[in-house]
């Protein structure tokens, strides 16, 4: 982290006690692509250093909190994507599919969760399933990404709706 991170990243390193070392704004961009190199894992928010892990090769687990940070969204190698009571420590599973889910990001709401795919494809789906509107898949190139972004606030629900690759033009 930078150094404006580093009174959060000392409360972490408090919190789990043990074989944690906070480097927050002790390092270079160049330092951190060395240390991260040399991780057996990597736990980490959508941000430039997950980016670097995954570009040295290092497993990644995407987290994301809910903004009322009640909840913890996490996903990794194992094409889950879990869901975290904050209050009980209690997770599940709250989606598997075939391709591996990245930088998970949680709607201002708080109930929906948008999920880009390893395949290109991405998905915003209501965490609760108590939404009636009908959810999204979005399949194609990167274009399909900046439109899940675009709708994310028109959708929620269950995953129930596919767009071809062809009719994501301009």
């Amino acid at each position: 982290g930078s150094p404006g991170d580093a009174g959060a990243c000392a409360e972490i390193a408090n919190l789990v006690q043990e074989g944690v070392v906070n480097l927050a704004g002790r390092t270079s961009l160049l330092d951190a692509l060395d240390l991260l190199s040399l991780a057996g894992r990597v736990v980490c928010n959508d941000s430039g250093l997950m980016h670097l892990a995954c570009a040295a090769g290092v497993p990644v687990v995407d987290v994301a909190f809910s903004p009322d940070g009640t909840r913890l969204a996490s996903a990794g190698e194992d094409l889950e994507v879990k869901l975290w009571d904050l209050g009980s420590g209690e997770s599940r599973t709250f989606l598997k599919r075939e391709a591996r889910p990245y930088y998970l990001s949680f709607h201002p709401d708080g109930d929906r969760l948008g999920i880009p795919f390893s395949d290109g494809t991405a998905s915003i789906v209501s965490i609760s399933g108590t939404s009636s509107r009908p959810g999204a898949v979005f399949a194609g190139s990167s274009f399909a990404l900046v439109l899940a972004s675009l709708l994310g606030a028109a959708a929620g629900g269950s995953l129930s709706t596919v767009i071809p690759t062809e009719a994501l033009q301009l």
